[in-house]
Formats: structure tokens, sequence, C-alpha cells
């Protein structure tokens, strides 16, 4: 009986490797390209100066509690306005819209509801009216939604 040829990968068919050195980047040390985390607060401030140049105030940003996020609250009016800012590139895949799924919508429903329960309470009652928003843009346009349907 003849042995069997060589397998590819055994270890006499190995060769040996000879040493790579990366070569030094071109970027700065650190992070060169844009975080998720930076372009969201890009897009916020966008939306801000956009909300602002239309008459609203900035009550607070960012609003965290553990079961979501409030991203602007602003005062319109007589208006309490909650609003949550998407923004896509041009060339996305999908626009801004869609990416509101029903979990976040949720999140963003019980958010809102702790924000309303921890105001004060005449503060609250200064306000005719409370709505939530969906501000969105793909770099160029933006799209403003005003009194979303969150639990449909």
């Amino acid at each position: 009986m003849k042995n069997p040829p060589p397998s590819l990968f055994s270890p006499a068919n190995r060769r040996p490797t000879p040493e790579i050195r990366p070569e030094p980047s071109p970027f700065p040390p650190g992070r060169y390209f844009p975080s998720r985390v930076s372009r969201g607060e890009k897009t916020e401030r966008a939306a801000l100066d956009f909300l602002h140049a239309r008459g609203c105030e900035l009550i607070e940003r960012n609003v965290r509690f553990r079961v979501g996020e409030i991203d602007l609250v602003v005062k319109q009016g007589e208006c309490l306005v909650f609003v949550e800012v998407r923004g896509r590139t041009e060339n996305a895949w999908e626009s801004a819209e869609v990416a509101l799924p029903f979990s976040k919508r949720m999140k963003l429903l019980r958010a809102v509801e702790l924000y309303l329960v921890r105001m004060d309470l005449r503060t609250r009652n200064s306000f005719r009216e409370i709505r939530i928003d969906f501000l969105s843009t793909n770099g160029r346009v933006w799209f403003w939604y005003r009194n979303i349907e969150l639990r449909s």
C-alpha cells in the first residue's frame, strides 16, 4: 500500500512566512472618521437650528431614561413638543422615516410619559398642547412630521 500524498495543509507543505510590518497610517491618531454619535449630534444641532428658525425654543436636549431617550424637547408658542430626530445620507438605502420601528416608538412614548410625570405640575399645565414630532433629513431637505401617531 502506497502512502497517500501529503495534504496541502500538512506541516511539510508549510513555508515560512516573511515578517510583515504594517505601514504607518496617513491619518492622525484617534478617530479619523466620524462616529455614529458625532454624526447624530451634528444632525441634532442642525435640527435645532431648523426648529429655532421656525419659532421653537429649546427646553432640553438628549433626555435619557432607562426606558428610552428623547432627542429634543422644545416649546413652540404654548405647545410642548417632543422631537425625535433621524438623519440619513442622500444615497442611503432607506429613508430616515423607515428607521423608526415600533419598538423605538414605544420607547419614545414611555420616555415622554416619564418626562411629563417628572415635570412640575404648574409648568405642565402652562402648555395648551403636548405633541410628539418626527424630524428627518436626507442631508439636504428636512421633513417635519407633526403630531405623529406612536401606537399604530
